[in-house]
């Protein structure tokens, strides 16, 4: 029995090396032979955001408000949000005596206005769906940048990096 399963197994993935390995054959043309490819390059360099996520946090600081230890985001930093900013930083805002850490700050700028829809409407949901993650978003449509921060941070604080965020950005 435990035979027949080995070989069926077996089968299965030679089945599937077979269906998934490059079969393409090679093309003459007069007497150089050459392989057909898919692989496109593209001269383009990657699209800039308008703005950097660090340029952000800059005029935040210039307006006086507190920004504590702030970092380029990393993969972790992400979570479960959609990963598609050209550039991220967190940040931060109020020191938790409970949990003893600061509450962040998230601010990333993107190269488009769908990606930045998407990960504001990623923080939007999950607040909706559990005030657990409670948090608050804004963005800068004009410059493709999204503000997120921890729902314990008080409205009056978030407000007045909302304001910097829509009004201070040139």
């Amino acid at each position: 029995m435990k035979k027949g399963i080995a070989f069926v197994l077996l089968g299965l993935c030679s089945f599937m090396m077979a269906a998934c390995s490059n079969n393409e054959k090679p093309t003459t043309s007069n007497s150089s032979t050459t392989t057909a490819s898919s692989t496109t390059v593209s001269s383009e360099a990657p699209a800039q955001p308008l703005i950097t996520a660090q340029e952000v946090v800059q005029k935040f600081k210039e307006a006086g408000l507190a920004v504590y230890e702030e970092r380029d985001m990393t993969e972790a930093d992400y979570g479960l949000a959609p990963m598609k900013a050209a550039s991220g930083v967190i940040f931060g805002v109020f020191y938790s005596e409970y949990s003893a850490s600061y509450l962040n700050g998230r601010v990333t700028a993107y190269t488009n206005l769908a990606d930045l829809q998407e990960a504001k409407a990623f923080y939007d949901n999950l607040t909706a769906e559990n005030e657990q993650y409670k948090s608050w978003t804004a963005v800068n449509e004009t410059k493709l940048v999204l503000l997120q921060m921890n729902g314990g941070i008080d409205e009056v604080a978030f407000s007045e990096f909302q304001y910097v965020l829509e009004n201070n950005l040139q």
